[in-house]
């Protein structure tokens, strides 16, 4: 009787080897995918900021009823993802006469990607100097404001209160 060895066949062994080089490739591929999504608070949103490296800008940019923002510093699109709203806030800006009106943003272009954003909902420019965007943002029946120049977040209850404190100084200054 023929004694038989117990074994894996040259053959077999190198169908192990490519299932697990697929799996692997496959895996590496997900990896490299991979964007970290960092949950924000809309009041931290200028301190977070300022701690990142960068030279000029650090821009966060929310697009598809804002459930998507970016970070872009210097005009470089970043890995990180931003969560900031759950629903889509309403933006204001001050016009003259002090008073307030909604903003549409204008198209964004991803010049590194090639990608044109046209649904943008939100978008918030910090400079390196510590200026940022100025506008006040309604969400979730709450009103925050966003001045610059190093000053912190405040969250009010209705616009004429949160428009009250944002043109305040402004208006100490002109008379």
């Amino acid at each position: 009787m023929p004694i038989k060895k117990g074994g894996f066949t040259l053959f077999e062994l190198m169908i192990v080897i490519v299932i697990i080089a697929i799996i692997y490739t496959l895996f590496i591929q997900n990896l490299s995918n991979f964007k970290t999504t960092k949950k924000l608070k809309l009041q931290n949103l200028p301190n977070y900021l300022s701690k990142l490296e960068f030279d000029k800008e650090a821009l966060i940019l929310c697009t598809k009823e804002c459930k998507e923002c970016s970070l872009y510093l210097d005009g470089n699109r970043s890995d990180e993802e931003i969560a900031l709203f759950k629903s889509t806030p309403i933006i204001y800006k001050e016009i003259p006469d002090d008073r307030f009106e909604e903003v549409e943003f204008k198209d964004y272009i991803d010049f590194e990607n090639g990608k044109i954003y046209k649904d943008i909902c939100f978008e918030y420019k910090y400079d390196k100097s510590g200026s940022s965007s100025e506008m006040i943002i309604e969400h979730k029946d709450r009103f925050y404001t966003f001045e610059s120049y190093f000053h912190e977040v405040k969250e009010f209850e209705s616009l004429d209160e949160a428009s009250e404190v944002f043109i305040g100084p402004k208006k100490m200054l002109r008379d």
